[in-house]
């Protein structure tokens, strides 16, 4: 805060000594003039003013003694750390020695001298950030301010003397120091937006820009086109819409009495704030012990791995299972269908289950016999899912092909009123023209190959309706895709012949990196949500696609500008690691080795995807004769390793669900459905809390959302 203040006092300061200057400069230009008159007076009156108006941002010594005083405190902290290191190696030592009854209490002296350490590391770190940005920007910025007080200086003693320069020579110095003032933020463009190179970003920027305008373009004709599908004709949930209509008031029906009141009625419920201090009682406390406030405390433990109970049996291959509680899944998973909820944990046990067998038939040790990651490997287990997908993606698509094609054959939707009919007829026209444009701007602005960037446009295609389907239904957070493209080219055909070789789709691997690599952000299953919201609050079309393409605009604009301001002030590998240094990176290292190295076809791991695809359509048939058949929703998700975290979860919303809907009724459900809402605001609350904490005092108390 301290360095933004001063950044604003220079540009007050510096934008009003700036305006007496140019008035030395008009008075100059007139000087020139023939005939001019002596204005040596007046220009250094107006010198005078410049410089005393820049003297409140020219004082480097008060910069010095911060900088001397960071540097004892990280001396004293260096000092600190080595004497907890010391320690550290003392209470090792003596854990060799100390009898079993003594171990458990070592063991906690050990922890708590550990998190000592990692506080004093982070404050050590945080006050080498701080002196670094002190020496590199902030005085660095002051001795400027100096200087060209200085220059000015001289030139007001000439003028004031009458012992100058021509006063030509005179206004080519005074522009030479005007021209210096936007290096220490007294103008306008860069205290807005910094000294990014703008031109030299344009063309990307730009080509970018269009690519993903189209990109989003079709992403949410798509949700428009599907959405009476899954809305009305399946009533789907979309439990993530419905939290933020609990929250709002929209969905006040949780049986609280007092309609009417401006309090939404989750607000007045005793059950919501039960939910939220028990989340926010346990997650506190655990932000507490982490940050190490009073030392010796321990979590509240939310993770139980289960490789100590397992190592050595013959069940040893499921140790790659934890059991993790996390209550904002719960309070999700509560709102979903019980067979939706059961459908997520049992084919995630049935994965697990299916790596017993196969460790035991001898195909492997554990699961990292089976290894798959983000860029062109499958195993099994998302072997099946990407092959369930596919095939859940071509049902979807069949069943919506009404709506899809509406544009060429517009009376397919002629039983529909006007209003929702004209809005399905644009979403058609745009969907199918925005696709075909997407695909060549990806070949002909990318240059990528044409054949495959139709290929892939499909199976992205495919990718976005399963992944929507999935939060749409299933209300999952989010998740990483351990499946797509280049996979299913990779496991079929190989990436070693000449029309599957990586040179051909490089630029779509970029394109796929960036939009769908990390979906806990990915864009398509938010707008389904949005959809959804907008038509249960009976928000007008127009309005709610104004707003929503007003909103992604105006937060992609001030992203990507904020990125890029950001790393030109900072340098972008001071910035988040994963986001501006390691994906970036791994990248072009992946498409590198996959160049140099091309895979062959894996026939067996074909073979999964097969019989996921072959189970997929099993389930989707024979489910209408036999309901009781588990939803396929799970086998979906075995594309993403991030379900081994989230079932647990899932698993205790849905015993919870299932009780209550056996032995209660709808108002049982609606009481019992406030104290899950409360689960998630009670956690978020505290994430919130620990960002904040992080943010002021740089201690990091691993209370987050992203669990691994």
């Amino acid at each position: 805060m301290g360095a933004y203040l001063e950044r604003v006092e220079r540009f007050t300061c510096g934008t009003s000594a700036l305006g007496n200057l140019r008035t030395v400069d008009e008075l100059l230009s007139e000087a020139i003039k023939p005939g001019g008159r002596n204005i040596d007076a007046e220009a250094a009156e107006q010198l005078r003013k410049a410089i005393e108006k820049l003297e409140p941002i020219s004082k480097p010594e008060e910069l010095r003694l911060a900088k001397r005083k960071l540097e004892a405190k990280i001396e004293a902290a260096s000092q600190e750390l080595e004497k907890e290191k010391k320690d550290l190696r003392y209470l090792h030592e003596l854990r060799r020695t100390v009898h079993a009854d003594e171990a458990d209490e070592l063991k906690k002296d050990i922890n708590t001298t550990k998190l000592i350490i990692s506080r004093v590391e982070s404050r050590i770190a945080k006050l080498g950030a701080e002196r670094d940005l002190l020496t590199a920007s902030r005085l660095a910025t002051v001795e400027r301010v100096r200087e060209t007080m200085l220059a000015l200086t001289v030139i007001e003693a000439g003028l004031g003397s009458g012992t100058h320069a021509p006063y030509p020579a005179i206004q080519e110095e005074l522009w030479t120091q005007m021209d210096r003032f936007h290096s220490f933020d007294a103008s306008l463009p860069r205290f807005l937006i910094g000294d990014v190179p703008w031109g030299d970003w344009f063309g990307a920027l730009a080509l970018w820009a269009v690519v993903i305008g189209l990109s989003y373009v079709v992403f949410m004709t798509l949700n428009v086109l599907i959405f009476r599908q899954w809305a009305h004709h399946e009533r789907l949930i979309y439990p993530l819409a419905k939290l933020p209509e609990a929250l709002a008031g929209v969905d006040d029906s949780d049986g609280s009495d007092g309609s009417g009141s401006v309090i939404p009625a989750i607000f007045r419920s005793n059950l919501f704030w039960a939910g939220v201090t028990v989340a926010g009682g346990v997650m506190g406390y655990n932000m507490f012990c982490n940050a190490s406030i009073v030392p010796g405390l321990s979590p509240v433990p939310l993770k139980f791995p289960w490789a100590p109970y397992l190592d050595g049996s013959a069940f040893a291959p499921l140790g790659i299972l934890t059991f993790s509680i996390f209550f904002t899944v719960i309070g999700v998973a509560f709102m979903i269908p019980a067979r939706i909820s059961f459908s997520l944990w049992f084919f995630t046990i049935l994965a697990a289950v299916q790596l017993l067998f196969l460790c035991w038939a001898g195909y492997g040790v554990n699961a990292w016999s089976f290894g798959s990651d983000w860029w062109s490997g499958l195993n099994f287990a998302t072997g099946e899912g990407i092959g369930a997908l596919m095939v859940f993606a071509a049902v979807v698509l069949f069943k919506c092909r009404r709506y899809i094609l509406c544009f060429l054959m517009p009376g397919r939707v002629s039983d529909l009123d006007a209003a929702e009919r004209i809005e399905l007829r644009i979403s058609s026209f745009l969907f199918i023209f925005g696709s075909i444009g997407l695909i060549l701007m990806l070949s002909y602005g990318f240059g990528a190959n044409l054949i495959h960037t139709i290929v892939f446009y499909f199976i992205i295609l495919a990718i976005s309706i399963g992944l929507a389907r999935v939060v749409a239904e299933g209300g999952i957070l989010g998740f990483q895709l351990w499946a797509g493209p280049f996979h299913l080219m990779r496991t079929f055909f190989g990436l070693n012949k000449t029309w599957t070789a990586p040179q051909l789709y490089a630029p779509l691997f970029i394109y796929y990196t960036v939009l769908f690599q990390e979906t806990k952000a990915f864009i398509v299953p938010a707008m389904a949500n949005g959809m959804k919201i907008g038509d249960d609050v009976k928000m007008s079309r127009l309005r709610f696609h104004i707003g929503l393409f007003g909103g992604i605009s105006i937060a992609a604009v001030v992203a990507v500008g904020a990125q890029l301001i950001l790393s030109y002030n900072k340098g972008a590998n001071a910035m988040n690691g994963w986001f501006n240094s390691d994906v970036p990176r791994n990248v072009f290292t992946n498409l590198a080795n996959l160049s140099k190295a091309p895979p062959e076809a894996v026939p067996t791991v074909a073979g999964w995807v097969i019989f996921g695809a072959v189970v997929m359509a099993a389930l989707i048939f024979f489910r209408r004769m036999f309901f009781w058949l588990p939803h396929p929703i799970g086998l979906i998700m075995l594309i993403s390793n991030q379900m081994g975290v989230f079932w647990p979860s899932i698993f205790i919303a849905w015993v919870v669900k299932s009780l209550v809907t056996k032995y209660g009724n709808k108002d049982t459900y609606l009481h019992a459905r406030s104290f899950f809402i409360g689960l998630i605001v009670g956690e978020l609350l505290i994430v919130v809390l620990s960002m904040l904490l992080a943010y002021t005092t740089g201690i990091y108390t691993k209370i987050d959302l992203n669990r691994q």
